[in-house]
């Protein structure tokens, strides 16, 4: 039962901070306190399914785990510039758990990019992540 659990609790938090995210509509700056609730609710939900697989002994709760702490961190670097080392943190935790040339590892890429764009503006490092991710793109075509 584990498994299922696991499984329907990735599913409940990826289906709910989607929700939140479609109700943000593009508002990561909130200019009113809907806006505002609305962002907290996404980051709440992100942080209750981040939590519930690390608890998790599913075989494939560290491929959702990783997908969490990239989603994570780029909630905090779009829309909560005050948590940008919160947001490297779990960077940095990611880096340590993915799998080169998966699905997850191109988000990475993406988000470190993102990171390097706007948390530390660094065009050496960014131009290195889009090339990473071109890359990881380019062999993802040939396997298909």
């Amino acid at each position: 039962m584990p498994y299922l659990s696991a499984l329907s609790a990735h599913h409940n938090g990826t289906v709910l901070c989607w929700y939140y995210d479609v109700l943000v509509a593009g508002a990561y700056y909130p200019e009113n306190e809907q806006e505002a609730e609305l962002l907290r609710k996404e980051l709440d939900t992100m942080d209750m399914a981040k939590a519930e697989m690390e608890r998790s002994s599913d075989p494939r709760s560290t491929q959702y785990l990783t997908k969490y702490y990239i989603s994570l961190a780029s909630i905090l670097i779009r829309s909560y510039p005050d948590y940008y080392d919160e947001a490297a943190e779990l960077l940095d935790k990611v880096s340590e758990l993915i799998e080169e040339n998966s699905d997850n590892h191109c988000y990475y890429n993406m988000v470190v990019a993102w990171y390097y764009t706007l948390a530390v503006p660094d065009i050496e490092d960014f131009v290195s992540r889009v090339t990473q991710i071109t890359f990881i793109d380019d062999f993802a075509a040939a396997r298909s």
